[in-house]
């Protein structure tokens, strides 16, 4: 009876520690995705603004061109 509580109890244990190993891993990718979700947006919202600058600076380009009705040949549309 003792060897098949012994047996018993390693599988116990051999099954709690199988389950805690993937209790980590899919914590693990929880926090790695939700970092690099974060990271995304945050580089999103960076190239925004950044093509904002490019689009602002085109208006700006095209409106020297209209303004001297052709003369600016530097615009860069």
């Amino acid at each position: 009876m003792s060897l098949l509580r012994n047996l018993g109890a390693v599988f116990l244990l051999t099954a709690a520690a199988g389950a805690n190993a993937s209790s980590f891993i899919v914590t693990t990718d929880a926090v790695v995705d939700a970092v690099n979700a974060a990271t995304r947006a945050t580089s999103n919202v960076s190239s925004s603004l950044k093509d904002d600058k490019i689009v602002l600076a085109a208006r700006d380009d095209a409106a020297s061109f209209v303004a001297s009705s052709g003369d600016i040949r530097s615009a860069r549309l």
